[in-house]
């Protein structure tokens, strides 16, 4: 809705927004543009019940102050996006967005808004982190089922928040027999709101190619953290001569 009231230059007012019903009337008295929706039943899904679609007033000056206050959210930057770039989740750095959007709307968008846009994007097609957070021990179930052998730990806090995660698939445990006997463990840090670090264990092929045997994510680099990874470690590759 808030797209089509930018690029239409309208206004509208919201008469009744609840659990029940949502409906909008155009800002101005004298016109008749309407939509009325409902809610269907057990579902958080709404119907379009009645629409009038048309505008009998002037649409607003582009010069006026109201279009000129107008604030642009993320909502309708990713909403943008998705009708630019439909199913990608690569999108144009916030600067070239900023400008995309003033040249579609007319309407100027700080370098913030524009890039939590992008993000919000990226969620709305393969969800957010917080849905991810909460169906990994589905995620962890189904890894199993397809990769006989594969090893897993979770680690929660004492508030049952995610803390750390260790995954070995079962042909990289299998195919270690095969490996040079030396382990290398590195991190690097996760540039998402949590944090925390993706660590990894590998060796060498005989032909000193890497070979990935375990990895994870670790809250942080620390000595509680580090114990409890190699600790997994060991039990996925005994430490034989």
């Amino acid at each position: 809705m808030d797209k089509g009231a930018f690029a239409n230059s309208f206004g509208y007012v919201i008469k009744k927004s609840d659990k029940e019903r949502y409906v909008l009337t155009c800002s101005k008295k004298n016109c008749g543009w309407r939509i009325r929706a409902s809610n269907i039943r057990d579902t958080s899904i709404y119907s379009i019940r009645k629409y009038n679609e048309m505008h009998i007033c002037s649409r607003i000056s582009m010069s006026s102050t109201r279009m000129r206050k107008r604030k642009c959210t993320p909502e309708l930057v990713a909403a943008l996006l998705h009708d630019i770039f439909p199913g990608l989740l690569e999108t144009p750095p916030p600067k070239v967005i900023m400008e995309l959007y003033q040249t579609k709307l007319d309407v100027k968008i700080s370098y913030s808004t524009a890039l939590r846009g992008k993000r919000q994007a990226v969620c709305d097609l393969k969800g957010s982190a917080e849905d991810s957070y909460k169906d990994i021990n589905c995620y962890l179930y189904m890894l199993k089922r397809a990769n006989e052998g594969t090893i897993t730990y979770l680690k929660l806090d004492e508030r049952g928040k995610f803390q750390c995660l260790s995954i070995a698939l079962g042909a990289s445990i299998e195919g270690f027999q095969v490996m040079k006997k030396v382990i290398i463990v590195d991190t690097t840090h996760l540039k998402i709101g949590y944090g925390g670090v993706l660590v990894f264990a590998s060796t060498q092929d005989p032909f000193c190619h890497h070979y990935i045997i375990a990895f994870g994510v670790l809250d942080s680099e620390n000595d509680a953290s580090w114990g409890w990874f190699f600790k997994k470690l060991l039990s996925v590759v005994p430490d034989t001569p």
